[in-house]
């Protein structure tokens, strides 16, 4: 089968789980598996780091919720050897068992691994809802191996356009709340704690461009969903203008020195 259906395939089976099976429990709702635009991201972030994993490399997936990027890594590539782990137990995880990927139950500042388990760690919106950043960071690196690689994707940004300015209107205007990040971020901040850490380190804007519009309104999200990749191409060029300051999320790529 090829990849692209079996991706799509996993995607059907977690947006029907969020909205009726099962009682997945996350923040963002299932926008994450209706937003094209959203789960286009997802593809690119794991397109990425799998080019830095080497063959028959061991990932872990800090934070996996539902478990969908892990099960994308393996699809991708089946000659890792790939865990994730969260804080508690998703239901999913017992129908996603096809994809021959281990979920586990830890926490993520002090885990159940040994040391130097793993080439590459990998996190999907996971900082920024820890209690303790430095000992996360601490244990990251205590589970690498030496020159392994930890990718931390969607990162809050501080200053981000989306949802410390507009966010905040919308909010207002409709008088209803609206999710934000208790937790946000500028680059320097994260380039110093990685590099106090242990860590080389390197910072890029993700995307400026929010795919979380369901919040505003399901027509919006319906235009987004139609005109995906030409507002990709939009946000792709706006990261390369000074505007890149307001973008929404910071992407990390972290070398355990």
């Amino acid at each position: 089968m090829k990849i692209e259906k079996k991706i799509s395939e996993l995607r059907k089976i977690c947006l029907d789980s969020s909205t009726k099976k099962f009682p997945i429990k996350t923040p963002c709702g299932p926008y994450i598996f209706f937003s094209n635009l959203n789960w286009e991201r997802y593809i690119k972030g794991i397109k990425y780091y799998l080019n830095f994993v080497p063959n028959g490399g061991k990932v872990l997936d800090v934070g996996c919720g539902i478990g969908h990027t892990t099960c994308i890594s393996k699809i991708m590539r089946k000659d890792i050897d790939i865990y994730g782990f969260d804080i508690q137990k998703n239901l999913i995880w017992k129908r996603l068992a096809e994809y021959n990927v281990d979920f586990l139950i830890c926490n993520t500042e002090y885990s159940c691994f040994e040391d130097e388990s793993f080439d590459i760690v990998i996190s999907f919106g996971v900082i920024e809802h820890t209690k303790n950043r430095n000992l996360f960071i601490k244990e990251i690196k205590r589970i690498l191996k030496p020159g392994g690689y930890f990718f931390v994707f969607d990162l809050p940004s501080k200053y981000s356009f989306s949802e410390a300015f507009l966010g905040k209107i919308i909010q207002f205007l409709k008088n209803d709340k609206i999710f934000f990040h208790e937790k946000m971020y500028i680059k320097k901040e994260v380039k110093d704690v990685f590099l106090k850490n242990g860590f080389s380190v390197v910072v890029k804007e993700q995307f400026l461009i929010p795919a979380q519009v369901d919040r505003i309104s399901r027509f919006i999200c319906n235009v987004f969903n139609k005109n995906y990749k030409n507002i990709i191409k939009i946000d792709q060029l706006i990261l390369k203008t000074p505007l890149k300051i307001f973008s929404q999320a910071f992407m990390v790529k972290a070398k355990k020195l």
